[in-house]
């Protein structure tokens, strides 16, 4: 009988992929919008906390939020061991309280796949509330173009996991309330984990107005 993989499975492992290299993608925000390093970022779904990591080296104050053990244990470690300003929490990202206007980065990567349809506007919703004005929010999720969102050969082995796949449409109404600066889809190859396999990924960075009011109760 095939198992079936879990995510404690993957962190678990010593995969390089999610232990060592941030986003490079995450690389260029960064080094477009805060050139000289600082502020507050919350890391939903972090995993190992590759990204988290290279945020706190940049001098951010970092919150790391995934519902991994095997995951935040590790991030836990690390940033204790380099003295990092990275505060980790192991929880389903959905429970996790976010003041009004605290972050000036919310970053998630592959992570709002795995909520459901039902919840996605009020948790978006609350992530909006959660950016200081001029904040960001910087999204990395599967498009329906992936070989996971339809069973197609050289699909992860992780992608039974993945209940979302997003279109730039999808993306453009859940942060409808805040200013689009950049959607992308971009095809990668995988070798890190598994098998060889293909990702189509979309990429969506928004910036909450200046301004901006509360938007209430997310319905």
């Amino acid at each position: 009988m095939k198992k079936t993989l879990k995510f404690d499975d993957l962190y678990s492992a010593d995969f390089s992929h999610f232990t060592q290299r941030h986003s490079d993608w995450l690389e260029k925000i960064v080094e477009t919008h805060w050139p000289g390093g600082g502020g507050r970022c919350l890391d939903l779904g972090c995993g190992h906390g590759r990204n988290a990591l290279y945020l706190a080296k940049q001098n951010f104050e970092v919150t790391a939020v995934d519902s991994s053990q095997a995951a935040t244990d590790y991030l836990q470690k690390k940033a204790h061991t380099e003295s990092l300003p990275i505060s980790v929490v192991c929880d389903d990202m959905q429970n996790v309280n976010v003041e009004a206007e605290s972050f000036d980065l919310i970053l998630m990567i592959t992570s709002m796949g795995n909520i459901s349809k039902n919840h996605l506007r009020q948790f978006t919703g609350k992530l909006v509330d959660g950016l200081r004005a001029g904040g960001l929010v910087a999204v990395e999720e599967f498009s329906p173009n992936d070989p996971g969102a339809n069973g197609k050969h050289r699909a992860s082995e992780f992608s039974h996991l993945v209940n979302n796949y997003f279109s730039p449409g999808d993306m453009g109404e859940l942060f409808k309330n805040i200013k689009q600066l950049w959607c992308t889809e971009i095809d990668v190859s995988d070798h890190t984990h598994g098998h060889p396999h293909q990702h189509s990924l979309l990429r969506y960075v928004g910036q909450k107005k200046v301004g901006m009011t509360k938007i209430g109760d997310h319905t």
